[in-house]
C-alpha cells in the first residue's frame, strides 16, 4: 500500500513539473495575444496612436499638401475658368502648408481618422460587403463659404506673385472688368490688389458650392469583392479575436491543476505558482526582445517593392505597422517583467516561510495516561491494608504438628 502511494506521489510530482513548463510557455503567449487584440481592434487605441505619432508629426498633413498641389489635382479645377496649376506656381512650401493648415485643422484630421477606423471595425462585425468609409467635408465647405478660408487662400496666392509692371496692371484691370479670362500672374498695387483678392475669393466660394457634405471612400472596392470571401475573412478575424480573449484561461487552468496535484499549504502554493509565473515572465522578456529585431527586418523587406512605386504610401504604412508593433511589444515586455518580479517574490516568500518554520521535530513516544477510575481512587482513597500475615501452624518439639486441641480460650 505504501509503495503504491509512493508511485502516485512521483507521478503527481512529474505532472506538476510538466504543468509548470506549460504555464511558462502559454502565459507569455496569452499576454502577447491579448495585447495585440486590444491594440489592433480598438478604434480609441488606434486613433490615439495615429494622433500622437502620425498626425502630430505632420506626416499626413505633408502628404495631403503634396497630393493637393500636384498638377493632376489642380488640372481638375480648370473647369472653373482659372488655371490653378499656374496660379499656384509661385507658392513656396511654407505657403502651401499654411493653406492646408487653414482649411484642414488638426482636430478635423483626427476626426476623419477615427471615423475610418470605426467604419472598419464595424464592417468586421456586420454583414456588409463594403466598409462604410467616408470623409466629412462639411467643415471644409463651411470654412470656404462662410469662414475666412477662401479669402486666406486668395491672399496667400496673390502675395506669392511677383510685382506687376505697367502692362500687367492693364491686364489686371481687364480681368477685373471681365474682358480677360485669365489674369496676369503678378501682384498689383492697391487698390487693384484688393479687387483681385475679392474676385478670387468669390471664385473660390463658388467652387465650394460644389463640394459635397460627405465623400464616400471605397465605392469602387465594393464591386470587386466577393461576398463569400469577405464573410470568410470576417469569420476568421472573429475567431482569432475570440481565441485571443480566451487564451488567458489556459495558463490559469494549468495553475489550477498544479494546485490539485501537489499543493497542500501556502508555502507550496507560493513556491509552485511563483516558479511557473516567474519562468513565464522570463520567457516573455526573451520573446519580446527576439520579436523586436525580427519585425524590423521583416517589415523592411515587405515594403521594399512598395517603396519603388509609392514611396509616400510605403513610408506611411511602415510607420503605422512599426509603431503599432513596438507599442504591443512594449506593453507585452512590461507585463512579462511584472510576472517575473511577482514570481521571484512569491518564491522568496515561500523560502522565508520554510526557513522560519525550521526543520520538522522528531516524533516523541506517547506517555501512558492512567484510567479515569484509577486516577480518582489514588487521589481520594487511602491504600488498602493487606492485613496481618497468616499464622504458621503449631509444631511440637520434634517438629511435627500437634494433634491435641488448643488450650485456654480455644478449649
Amino acid at each position: 500500500m505504501n509503495k503504491r502511494k509512493g508511485c502516485l506521489g512521483q507521478i503527481a510530482l512529474a505532472s506538476a513539473v510538466l504543468l509548470v513548463i506549460l504555464t511558462a510557455i502559454t502565459l507569455p503567449m496569452a499576454s502577447l495575444a491579448r495585447n495585440a487584440e486590444g491594440q489592433l481592434f480598438s478604434s480609441e487605441s488606434l486613433t490615439n496612436y495615429i494622433e500622437s505619432h502620425i498626425i502630430s508629426s505632420g506626416f499626413i498633413r505633408n502628404l495631403i499638401t503634396r497630393t493637393v498641389f500636384q498638377d493632376e489635382a489642380l488640372g481638375s479645377l480648370n473647369q472653373y475658368g482659372i488655371d490653378f496649376s499656374q496660379a499656384f506656381i509661385y507658392l513656396s512650401d511654407e505657403d502651401r502648408q499654411e493653406m492646408v493648415d487653414r482649411l484642414l485643422p488638426e482636430d478635423w484630421l483626427t476626426g476623419q481618422v477615427e471615423q475610418v477606423l470605426e467604419g472598419t471595425l464595424n464592417w468586421l462585425e456586420n454583414d456588409k460587403t463594403r466598409p462604410d468609409w467616408h470623409l466629412d467635408l462639411a467643415p471644409l465647405r463651411d470654412n470656404l463659404l462662410r469662414g475666412g478660408g477662401a479669402a486666406s487662400i486668395a491672399e496667400i496666392t496673390v502675395d506669392s506673385w511677383p510685382e506687376c509692371n505697367e502692362e500687367d496692371i492693364q491686364g489686371m484691370l481687364e480681368f477685373v472688368e471681365g474682358v480677360r479670362d485669365q489674369p496676369p500672374l503678378c501682384e498689383p498695387p492697391e487698390p487693384l490688389r484688393y479687387e483681385i483678392i475679392v474676385v478670387a475669393t468669390q471664385l473660390l466660394r463658388g467652387m465650394a458650392e460644389d463640394i459635397p457634405m460627405q465623400l464616400q471612400l471605397g465605392e469602387e472596392l465594393g464591386g470587386d469583392l466577393d461576398p463569400a470571401s469577405v464573410q470568410t475573412l470576417k469569420n476568421t478575424v472573429a475567431a482569432i479575436r475570440r481565441l485571443a480573449d480566451a487564451s488567458i484561461l489556459l495558463p490559469w487552468t494549468f495553475l489550477g491543476l498544479i494546485m490539485a496535484l501537489v499543493i497542500r499549504s501556502w508555502e507550496l502554493l507560493l513556491r509552485w505558482w511563483g516558479t511557473a509565473i516567474g519562468l513565464g515572465g522570463i520567457v516573455g522578456l526573451m520573446t519580446a526582445y527576439r520579436l523586436s529585431g525580427i519585425q524590423e527586418d521583416r517589415l523592411s523587406s515587405i515594403l521594399d517593392d512598395l517603396r519603388r512605386g509609392m514611396p509616400e504610401l510605403a513610408n506611411l504604412i511602415g510607420e503605422l505597422i512599426s509603431g503599432m508593433v513596438s507599442r504591443i511589444l512594449e506593453q507585452f515586455a512590461l507585463e512579462s517583467l511584472i510576472s517575473a518580479i511577482l514570481g521571484a517574490a512569491a518564491v522568496l516568500v515561500a523560502w522565508l516561510i520554510k526557513r522560519r518554520r525550521g526543520p520538522a521535530l522528531p516524533l516523541q513516544p506517547a506517555k501512558s495516561t492512567p484510567a479515569p477510575g484509577e486516577g480518582m481512587r489514588s487521589q481520594s482513597e487511602p491504600p488498602m491494608d493487606p492485613g496481618p500475615p497468616p499464622e504458621a501452624p503449631l509444631q511440637d518439639a520434634g517438629g511435627a504438628e500437634s494433634e491435641d486441641p488448643p488450650s485456654g480460650m480455644y478449649a
